[in-house]
């Protein structure tokens, strides 16, 4: 399920687009989406949803320069297994322009800057505060995204730690967060 409600009216090939990236980080099969609601003015009328992961690679400019590709890194989530984790670092905004930090933003929002994906979906996240606080990294807070692939996790497995709702984790061993 997708909330619709966006919080300011706009085009659908800018706020809604964003949107759907957060919670589409790969995207296997990009779609186009089009404004064609009367009285809307834009100068873009259709644009490609590519996910988070797509948008990345268009923006490398926003990454930190010897990070241009994610770092990569594997860990062991007991009985889910070795997951993937991919984690971008952004600029800091001192050395981007206000355009380039309003396109920066749009990777990540407060409530989603830790990704849990399956096939490439968004099921879960963690905010900003949880790189601030958890992580104990408040200087970073604004300039990572990271990525953890559960891809391939059996479907008993996937109700055990992802809800349908897709809202939220589960609190079990391997999702407590201390």
């Amino acid at each position: 399920m997708f909330n619709y409600d966006l919080p300011r009216k706009s085009t659908i090939t800018t706020d809604l687009r964003d949107a759907l990236d957060l919670f589409i980080f790969e995207i296997f099969l990009p779609f186009s989406l089009e404004e064609t609601r009367k009285g809307l003015t834009s100068t873009v009328t259709q644009i490609f949803v590519d996910g988070n992961k797509g948008k990345l690679s268009n923006n490398l400019e926003l990454l930190e320069l010897q990070y241009k590709m994610p770092i990569v890194i594997e860990a062991d989530f007991g009985k889910y297994g070795k997951r993937k984790i991919d984690i971008y670092i952004f600029k800091a905004d001192s050395e981007l322009s206000k355009n380039q930090i309003r396109t920066k933003r749009r990777f990540t929002s407060d409530e989603m800057a830790v990704f849990f994906t399956i096939n490439g979906q968004t099921h879960s996240s963690f905010g900003r505060s949880f790189i601030k606080t958890k992580c104990k990294k408040p200087q970073l807070e604004k300039d990572l995204l990271v990525h953890i692939d559960f891809s391939g996790i059996s479907g008993a497995d996937r109700v055990d730690i992802f809800p349908p709702s897709r809202d939220r984790m589960k609190n079990t061993n391997v999702t407590k967060i201390d």
